[in-house]
């Protein structure tokens, strides 16, 4: 799971602000947010509970893995 963050519905920034407009101004630029089914079920998430934008694949791994071989970079912060 990486540690990073959980993309729900009711994130909010450090300030208490909605991430929403930022996630949409995003995903109209052609950003993609994919959640990764594995985490869904490890984490006892529903995908009723995430963004509008999300899309769902069902490996975060094997995504990453496929992307990278597309000519994509992973960089971990």
């Amino acid at each position: 799971d990486g540690n990073g963050f959980t993309l729900t519905a009711t994130l909010k920034d450090p300030n208490g602000g909605e991430y929403a407009a930022l996630v949409s101004a995003l995903a109209a630029r052609g950003v993609k947010f994919e959640i990764c089914e594995i985490t869904l079920k490890n984490r006892s998430l529903k995908k009723e509970q995430f963004i509008q934008e999300a899309e769902f694949t069902p490996s975060g791994v094997v995504r990453l893995t496929k992307m990278q071989l597309e000519g994509y970079a992973y960089i971990k912060p």
